[in-house]
Formats: structure tokens, C-alpha cells, sequence
């Protein structure tokens, strides 16, 4: 199981992800507090090569278990984090869906929604699906998966992807795999946070 000094090791390697991961105050860590579960890092800073979205991401979910079921129907403990860029200054955003995840007792794994849990005021975003991550080459960490130093676990991230109520009346009447593909064919700015529905 991960423990919390491991988790710490990964906050410090994140910053690597974004522009300025030297410490500068441009990337920062924030720590969500709430009673029912430890405190979750969010890393937050400019993504690299693209300054104006905002890359935030998790140190501390996967402190919590969840299995997944895999294909061949064995059942496995899967530390997950959740990786979130958006046009949006903000950590309540990630933070809220982190506490979703943690505290939810069901399997946190690509193709889940979890309602309601973006306000983004004024915006159609609404909910969060949960995709494998689409928005980084392999030589990134959260292509690649983390693997913990001095242990074999390796780390799942998971991209959130803010959707609205019409997006999720789709996924729910057609599928995630269609619901995928009409995302990779329409092509929508997912980073923006004022974005309307593509479907």
C-alpha cells in the first residue's frame, strides 16, 4: 500500500511537469483538508509548452484503496491520482473531485463520472469523466504511470475531463467508447472552462 512519505516524494517529482517546477511561486503545492480522509497534495502550475493552461495535479488519493476488477476477473488493489489542465486558476476544482474519489467506496478507474463536482460559476461544466491521459507525450508522468521508488506499485493517473449535463446524458444513453470517440472526432478545447457542449 502507499504510504504518506511516498506520496510527499511524488508531490516533489511533479513539479517537474510544469513550467518553473523550480520552486518558483508560479508552481505550488496546496494541501485539501478534509476530516474524513488525510490531506491530499494538489500541485498546481503552469503546463509546460503551454503556459496558459493550468496543470493540477494529486498526491494523496491513492492513499485510499481501490480495487479493480481487471479482465480476466481477478480483482487488484490500483493506487490512482487524477491529473486536471484547465484554462481556470482554481484548485477547488481538482480538490472537490479528489474528495469525491476518495471518500466514494466504489472503483475509481477511466470511463466514471462523478456528478456535480466542477462550479465553475457561469460555466455548462458540471461533472468530471475520468479518461486515461490523452494530453501528454510518453515521456511524461502521467503517460508513463509513476512507479514508487523502492517498491513495485505503480500509480495509474487519471486525466479529469470537466463535462456538461448534455455530455453525460450521452455517455449514460450511448457509452464511454462512443462517448470517446465523438470527443477524439469533434476535437473540443477541453482546457477551456467557458466551453459548451460538443455533442
Amino acid at each position: 500500500m502507499v504510504d504518506e512519505t511516498q506520496i510527499e516524494t511524488m508531490t516533489i517529482r511533479l513539479f517537474d511537469e510544469c513550467e518553473g517546477g523550480d520552486g518558483t511561486e508560479e508552481t505550488r503545492v496546496h494541501l485539501a483538508n478534509q476530516r474524513e480522509f488525510p490531506p491530499i497534495h494538489i500541485v498546481s502550475g503552469r503546463m509546460k509548452g503551454f503556459p496558459a493552461i493550468r496543470l493540477m495535479a494529486t498526491a494523496g488519493v491513492a492513499l485510499r484503496p481501490n480495487r479493480v476488477e481487471m479482465k480476466d476477473g481477478s480483482v487488484r488493489e490500483v493506487p490512482v491520482e487524477l491529473v486536471l489542465a484547465i484554462r481556470d486558476e482554481r484548485i477547488d476544482t481538482l480538490a472537490h473531485l479528489a474528495y469525491a474519489c476518495a471518500l466514494d467506496g466504489g472503483t475509481v478507474r477511466p470511463g466514471i463520472v462523478f456528478k456535480n463536482t466542477v462550479e465553475l460559476p457561469g460555466s455548462e461544466l458540471k461533472h468530471c469523466f475520468l479518461a486515461e491521459p490523452f494530453m501528454w507525450d510518453d515521456g511524461a508522468v502521467f503517460s508513463r504511470g509513476y512507479t514508487l521508488e523502492g517498491g513495485t506499485e505503480r500509480i495509474l493517473w487519471l486525466q479529469a475531463v470537466p463535462i456538461t449535463d448534455r455530455e453525460l446524458e450521452y455517455i449514460v444513453e450511448r457509452g464511454v467508447d462512443d462517448f470517446c470517440e465523438a470527443m477524439e472526432r469533434e476535437d473540443p478545447d477541453l482546457t477551456d472552462p467557458e466551453r459548451t457542449s460538443f455533442l
